[in-house]
């Protein structure tokens, strides 16, 4: 039997007799990634007094643990692999029947799609869907990778519901998911509630003192999505005409690949790689410039938290969220995929002219997670109690 651990949730305001709806949010695990970053603003900005919220996991493990909303309700599968969690997951969702289960990933979502099957379906289940399917068929590197895609044909018209992050997510949805009413475009969460005390923490590092040269952050898992050696060749055009230092705040397989290009284009003075940090907002606010430089995102996380704290940004323009984010380059620059020169430009022309520090704070608010969890609450709202309103439709 798989263990179980169960924090007490925080005490519920009672106004009457009603019973608090259920939800439940399910990630694999709590690592630094966005979609596990979502879950946990969602987990903090989504209850109520009519409505508890329980953070499920396939495993406690991760640097987001340590920052768990206090008195959040965290369950714990200890499986090892998705498909080891889907009777147990089952045997969850028998036992404690929650109204929604909202799943993040794509193995996550047909697990939890296919684990309500066999349960008898006691709960409507969301599946929160963060990547273009192009991207799988671009990036198939394993079977598990190139199987997906089918996967996904046979378990999302058995789903109760599908969430987009962005409408270029939404549009590239397979077309066997049917009735387009049935999917929604919601989102990340990104900017927290105390995303400003977040923010003035100190940083150890000296790079990030103030009489240093202006820094280019770049932040993400060091993994070929994230495309940090376009980065680290734009920056070394930036370099030779400017003082300034590259960070990459990250940890991944290709860390070692990363650090020896730093190394042949003559960057060891300029540029690092720091660990993964629970905590990026002060890297944010500390760095002249914020760059994005995937071959593909969902979302696109970084640039919100980054233009909450002020920080001009610079994105590839790739898909799907970066464009949608920015306004198609309102506000920050957007450069072709796979330019390295254009790119360069992009970060001197930032360094140079920042931009308005108030329109960009201002339009990160749009992706607060208080405006986020409530259009949640509707789309909780129209699934159990009738029908979507239409601002939530994809097809809308």
């Amino acid at each position: 039997m798989a263990a179980i651990e169960l924090a007490e949730p925080a005490a519920l305001a009672t106004g009457d007799a009603a019973i608090p709806r259920h939800v439940v949010l399910y990630v694999p695990d709590l690592s630094a990634g966005g979609a596990e970053r979502a879950a946990l603003n969602l987990l903090e900005a989504l209850p109520g007094p009519d409505l508890r919220v329980t953070l499920l996991l396939n495993r406690r493990e991760g640097p987001l643990l340590a920052t768990l909303p206090p008195g959040a309700a965290v369950v714990s599968l200890e499986a090892r692999r998705t498909l080891l969690a889907v009777p147990r997951l089952a045997a969850f969702l028998r036992r404690e029947r929650p109204d929604v289960l909202i799943s993040y990933l794509e193995f996550n979502n047909i697990a939890a799609i296919w684990a309500n099957r066999m349960a008898g379906r006691p709960t409507k289940i969301v599946a929160s869907h963060h990547v273009t399917m192009s991207s799988f068929n671009g990036n198939a590197q394993s079977f598990k990778r190139r199987l997906v895609p089918l996967l996904y044909q046979l378990s999302l018209p058995v789903a109760d519901h599908v969430v987009a992050v962005s409408r270029g997510v939404a549009q590239g949805m397979p077309q066997s998911l049917g009735r387009r009413s049935r999917l929604s475009v919601i989102e990340n969460p990104i900017v927290r509630a105390r995303y400003r005390e977040m923010a003035a923490a100190s940083l150890g590092h000296p790079w990030f003192a103030q009489d240093q040269p202006p820094i280019v952050l770049g932040v993400g898992r060091l993994v070929p999505q994230k495309n940090f050696s376009l980065l680290l060749e734009a920056f070394s055009l930036v370099a030779a005409r400017r003082p300034a230092r590259l960070v990459l705040l990250g940890e991944g397989p290709l860390r070692e690949q990363l650090l020896m290009q730093i190394e042949r284009l003559g960057l060891g003075q300029c540029a690092t790689i720091l660990p993964v940090d629970p905590n990026p907002w002060p890297y944010m606010k500390g760095a002249r410039a914020v760059v994005l430089s995937s071959l593909y995102e969902g979302f696109g996380n970084v640039l919100v938290e980054a233009m909450a704290v002020g920080t001009p940004v610079v994105s590839v323009d790739c898909p799907d969220g970066p464009a949608e984010i920015l306004g198609n380059g309102r506000w920050g620059r957007l450069v072709p995929l796979g330019d390295a020169p254009a790119l360069a430009a992009a970060i001197a022309e930032t360094l140079d002219n920042p931009g308005d520090a108030e329109g960009r704070r201002a339009r990160a608010m749009a992706f607060s997670a208080q405006s986020i969890a409530a259009r949640y609450r509707t789309l909780i709202d129209g699934l159990l109690f009738g029908s979507l309103p239409r601002s939530l439709r994809a097809d809308a």
